[in-house]
């Protein structure tokens, strides 16, 4: 296999390196449809490895692909330290085998907010609990799917999530036997403080739920 790879580490502005940061390389030609997408994790010491690299010309960085999340609270950040892609370094990755060394700063760590919300039928009562009633947290358009375990919601349909302040998010919920369920409309909100609250209101048929997250 060809040796492509890029590595190198993530550090704070002062110099501290950076753990658990999500460093995502993604293809800078979009007119081939769906960018390419190569992450890793930085470790302890902040370093990270991305191999194994289709060529061509990509943007690197931290969570560029991707909306930042609790497990990596750091602003999307271009190399070399832009948060406009406008200014960012684009880097070529040739046909034959290479490792490229690029150290990147992200700012600060985003504060995290704990948002809480219910899950209503139409009437304004809860879902039963043996309709197992779900939710799910997006990045906006419905993309990317945020949470990596189910969502706890209790007998009255309230739940709560732990999410990055001042970070738009989306979400929507549905219950019900598989293939028959009910949708709330899905809404996007940003992550505050002072806006902690959603209300997902189930009164979609799934065909009135994927119209509305159907793009134009």
């Amino acid at each position: 296999m060809t040796d492509r790879r890029v590595e190198g580490t993530v550090q704070l502005d002062s110099g501290a390196p950076v753990r658990g940061a999500l460093v995502q390389m993604v293809s800078a030609d979009v007119k081939r449809g769906i960018p390419t997408v190569r992450e890793d994790v930085s470790n302890e010491d902040g370093r990270y490895t991305i191999d194994n690299i289709p060529p061509g010309d990509y943007y690197l960085g931290v969570n560029i692909g991707s909306a930042p999340v609790k497990e990596s609270p750091y602003p999307s950040t271009y190399y070399p330290r832009t948060t406009d892609i406008r200014k960012a370094m684009r880097i070529g990755v040739s046909v034959g085998a290479g490792v490229q060394g690029f150290d990147m700063q992200v700012p600060h760590k985003l504060a995290l907010v704990t948002i809480r919300g219910r899950i209503q039928n139409a009437d304004g009562k809860p879902p039963l609990v043996e309709e197992y009633p779900q939710v799910r947290i997006r990045e906006p358009g419905l993309s990317g799917q945020i949470e990596t375990k189910e969502i706890e919601i209790d007998a009255e349909g309230r739940f709560e999530y732990v999410l990055c302040e001042g970070i738009k998010y989306s979400a929507f919920a549905f219950s019900g036997p598989a293939h028959a369920e009910t949708y709330s409309a899905p809404i996007e909100f940003t992550a505050t403080r002072e806006h902690d609250q959603l209300v997902l209101t189930l009164d979609r048929t799934p065909d009135e739920f994927y119209k509305l997250t159907e793009k134009p």
